[in-house]
């Protein structure tokens, strides 16, 4: 975890986001990838409007 990130995140109180949100970003090979959440949420739109035609 970033190290300011300690300063507003309680990793006790949100034990799961503590766990994924490093794996993620070494996953993606950054903190934050805004064109991968773009994609992601993109894909999930389109899944559940296709879902409800």
């Amino acid at each position: 975890m970033a190290p300011h990130a300690e300063r507003f995140f309680d990793a006790e109180r949100f034990p799961t986001a503590a766990r994924v949100g490093p794996v993620a970003g070494n996953d993606l090979q950054a903190a934050y990838a805004p064109e991968r959440s773009l994609e992601f949420d993109l894909e999930r739109l389109l899944d559940g409007s296709a879902s409800s035609s």
